[in-house]
Formats: C-alpha cells, structure tokens, sequence
C-alpha cells in the first residue's frame, strides 16, 4: 500500500503489518499493530524488528508504543483479512426456508 501522513493515519487497524521510521532516533521498525487510539494520536507495534541506517535488522523484544508526530514514512503493508461473519445460534437450526416444511420425529 501507499505511504500514509503520519498525521492522519486511517491505515492503522489492528492486525495490520507496518513499517516507519522514527524521527528521534532514525530507526526504521517493522511491526504488526496491536493497538491504535486515534484521541490520542498513538499506536503500538509487536513483533517488531528494528533497523538503524548503519547496522542490519535486528528482531526485538516486547511491545513498542509510538505518537504518530514521532515517526516517518508510514506504510500500511498488509492489511489483516476481514474476519468472517457467521450465525450459529441454535435457532438457526430450527428455521426453515419459505416453502420448506420442518418435520420433528
């Protein structure tokens, strides 16, 4: 997907894989969000890997929270799939069609 502006993030759902880099630091993360609070402008990342301009990726531990004035370059690179929509009530299985007769033994 598309670069976003990290200052209006409608990309950012649970579940989704992303990566940016921050401005006070200058690392570049990679992370799946396991929260996003648009009041507040902030968003956390799990199993992150972290990189710095000069050293290669290295995986980090634990979870990392961030304000979206304090990175760069976001980009939504995996969007989670939507999570299919079932109803499994019991009294689903007593309905019939229209034209369908329901027969009890």
């Amino acid at each position: 997907m598309a670069s976003q502006d990290s200052t209006n993030s409608p990309g950012l759902i649970v579940g989704s894989h992303v990566s940016f880099t921050s401005r006070t630091a200058g690392e570049f993360y990679v992370g799946t969000v396991y929260f996003y609070d648009p009041e507040n402008a902030s968003f956390g990342v799990d199993n992150v890997s972290r990189a710095k301009n000069v050293a290669g990726y290295n995986k980090v531990e634990g979870h990392y929270q961030f304000f979206l004035k304090d990175i760069k370059d976001l980009t939504v690179i995996r969007v989670p799939p939507p999570k299919p929509t079932t109803n499994t009530t019991k009294d689903d299985d007593n309905k019939t069609t229209p034209g369908e007769e329901s027969f009890s033994k």
